[in-house]
């Protein structure tokens, strides 16, 4: 299973991602996010679409949960990626609050 894991993990790129800010959480999940879409636009060239995600987080910069507001992009590599990668983040430390991450994913960019 081990193994397995590591395959999945790997095919949706989740990566360790600087924590802090969350605009600097949003740049890093950004980059994976989009190299996860381009491999997944390779299969489909008609993907196309928005992700939203609302991270609760504690005071110790821990994500506490994850919700997805909105996906019209639907694709499940795609939101994995983006679902993992903010669930592993660190957010600002002493600062228990919720953040909200929009991602635009299109071919032409």
């Amino acid at each position: 299973a081990r193994a397995e894991r590591a395959a999945l993990e790997k095919a949706v790129n989740v990566e360790k991602v600087p924590g802090g800010e969350p605009q600097a959480v949003q740049r890093a999940v950004g980059r994976l996010l989009d190299r996860t879409y381009r491999r997944r636009l390779e299969q489909d060239g008609a993907l196309k679409g928005v992700l939203q995600l609302r991270v609760s987080a504690d005071a110790a910069g821990a994500a506490t949960q994850v919700e997805v507001i909105g996906d019209s992009v639907r694709d499940g590599f795609v939101l994995a990626c983006a679902y993992w990668n903010l669930r592993d983040a660190t957010y600002p430390k002493g600062r228990a609050g919720r953040y909200t991450f929009k991602f635009d994913l299109r071919p032409g960019r």
